[in-house]
């Protein structure tokens, strides 16, 4: 008997940093979804930066079993130890992102920041206002129980999730003109494992029926924008020839990654950060090159800014910040004479 599998849907992530796939991030099945795929002959493989789910199917290309209406939940894993240099993405502190696709089965929706918790939730009160009413609300914004903080002793409010299904609850404060909701995610495992994100995927009955175009979900990730500076150390320069000194970003057609071209203007001496004549010490002059607009990060290769002295190519290619460059700042040394 020849067993055959098909591409159920697929989850890639999305970052305009990177020219091809992203390998900075790890799929990690949680444990109720290993055994729900298992017993399902669900296959999971990662391939290229992209996490394939495979279902068997018989010889008309039907499946064999079904997970319409069933959840797989897995962890997102950073690799690079970097990414956040260069994505734009603010999680706090004990929080972790949290995705899931909703009424367009296709499609993720926007994240949300959610602090993990077990089954016993621990609230740290946020709002001041006194007396202050404290809702556990789950995801459905039903009321599940209710507490009262009556003066500002009470720091803390612990609610006790048995007997309650599901995995994601809200803490509404009731403080007058000024309420605020805080996320929860219930899940053991994700507490002690950790990872960027939490991701849950409710497979759909239209998940089979795409047998020819399977399902590509994307998890979205925003590249940082941010000014591009190159301090330029020139030794043996005079002044005059410094000023005959300029950054250049050469057109690079399609290579650029879908960003635009842009120019670079000298900061003026006044205007430079305190400090910055240090860079060269007695013996140097320094010159600050700042791109007029935030430029967005992208991998090596993807631009290409030359240093000029009029027509002159000093450095045929500057470097861009590397991914453990938490900014754009570069310092740049040429030498004369």
């Amino acid at each position: 008997m020849i067993t055959t599998f098909r591409t159920l849907f697929t989850v890639a992530i999305s970052h305009g940093y990177y020219l091809k796939s992203c390998n900075d991030i790890d799929f990690v099945l949680l444990g109720d979804t290993r055994e729900l795929l298992r017993n399902a002959r669900v296959l999971s493989r990662v391939k290229n930066g992209v996490l394939y789910f495979l279902h068997e199917v018989d010889a008309g290309n039907n499946p064999l079993f079904s997970l319409a209406g069933a959840t797989v939940r897995f962890r997102l894993v950073l690799l690079n130890p970097y990414f956040m240099n260069f994505t734009n993405v603010n999680v706090s502190p004990k929080r972790v992102l949290y995705y899931r696709n909703g009424s367009l089965p296709e499609r993720f929706e926007s994240a949300r920041e959610v602090t993990v918790t077990r089954d016993l939730l621990s609230h740290s009160v946020v709002s001041e206002v006194r007396p202050l009413s404290l809702v556990l609300r789950d995801d459905s914004g039903h009321i599940l129980a209710e507490e009262m903080a009556a003066n500002a002793e009470f720091r803390e409010a612990r609610f006790t999730l048995n007997g309650y299904s599901g995995r994601h609850f809200m803490v509404d404060e009731g403080a007058p003109g000024s309420e605020t909701t805080t996320w929860y995610y219930r899940d053991a495992e994700m507490l002690q494992a950790g990872g960027l994100a939490i991701v849950e995927v409710a497979i759909d009955d239209s998940f089979y029926q795409s047998k020819d175009a399977p399902i590509q979900l994307n998890i979205p990730f925003e590249r940082k924008e941010e000014f591009l500076e190159y301090y330029v150390v020139a030794k043996g320069y005079s002044e005059e020839e410094l000023d005959q000194v300029k950054v250049e970003e050469k057109a690079q057609g399609n290579g650029n990654n879908g960003d635009s071209k842009t120019s670079f203007e000298r900061v003026r001496p006044e205007e430079m950060p305190p400090g910055y004549k240090g860079l060269g010490g007695m013996e140097a002059r320094v010159a600050l090159f700042r791109s007029e607009k935030p430029i967005p990060r992208a991998e090596a290769g993807t631009r290409k800014m030359q240093l000029l002295r009029n027509d002159e190519t000093l450095i045929k290619s500057l470097p861009l910040p590397a991914a453990d460059k938490p900014d754009g700042k570069i310092v740049i040394h040429i030498s004369k004479g």
